[in-house]
């Protein structure tokens, strides 16, 4: 009997490969799974405050979002440790974003300007 070595170990690479993938893919569900369970206990904790006050009162907060707590706002300062957000996260990071093209924009001209003179 001949052993094809090449074909054995291309199959232990494939199977490893899987694993890896199967890994993978369950660690994220995990995660996700966690992720869900952790933001209905704080949204859950979220309407409990705001329960406890008045309605107009409540909406004078800055930390009032609504009957729920949106999930971008749960992610932003709930999970600021495991997310590296981006300035396309929402529309009000979008807006700062295009504040920030404003301001570089100004001080480039200005500069440029100071240069010259």
């Amino acid at each position: 009997m001949k052993w094809d070595f090449d074909e054995l170990e291309k199959k232990l690479n494939n199977s490893s490969k899987i694993s890896k993938q199967i890994d993978e893919e369950n660690t994220l569900k995990h995660k996700i799974k966690t992720d869900k369970y952790d933001y209905f206990n704080v949204n859950k904790a979220y309407k409990k405050y705001i329960s406890q006050y008045t309605k107009s009162y409540i909406e004078l907060s800055e930390h009032y979002y609504g009957t729920e707590l949106p999930y971008n706002i749960y992610m932003k300062e709930f999970k600021k440790n495991t997310l590296k957000g981006t300035y396309l996260d929402t529309p009000e990071d979008i807006k700062e974003l295009y504040k920030l093209f404003i301001f570089y924009g100004m001080l480039e001209m200005y500069l440029t300007r100071a240069i010259q003179t």
